[in-house]
């Protein structure tokens, strides 16, 4: 009777140790994939404030705003060009006589 006991003591520690090592494996496995899930997360997040600039930039509105503004810049430095060559033309390199000199 008392080796009965002994030797069910016996099996029952060497599955109880089994059990913890598999307890142990699976808690590793389980943090793991806690670490795999944060980064997923975190890169999902970057993805999406990305994705959410781009759309901003893309917007319809945004680029109709910004072509006016480009074509509002290209008529200013038309005239400004024109405004210059004006200039230029006047002055023409020659200096003319000052009264008194």
């Amino acid at each position: 009777m008392l080796i009965s006991v002994v030797s069910s003591f016996v099996v029952v520690k060497t599955k109880l140790q089994q059990v913890e090592k598999d307890i142990n494996d699976t808690f590793g496995r389980i943090a793991g994939l806690d670490t795999r899930l944060d980064t997923n997360d975190k890169n999902t997040e970057v993805t999406t404030q990305r994705l959410n600039i781009i759309t901003s930039m893309m917007a319809p509105d945004t680029l109709e705003r910004r072509h006016r503004e480009t074509e509002r810049m290209k008529a200013t430095l038309d005239i400004v060009v024109a405004d210059v060559a004006s200039l230029k033309k006047m002055h023409n390199g020659n200096h003319p006589q000052i009264k008194g000199e």
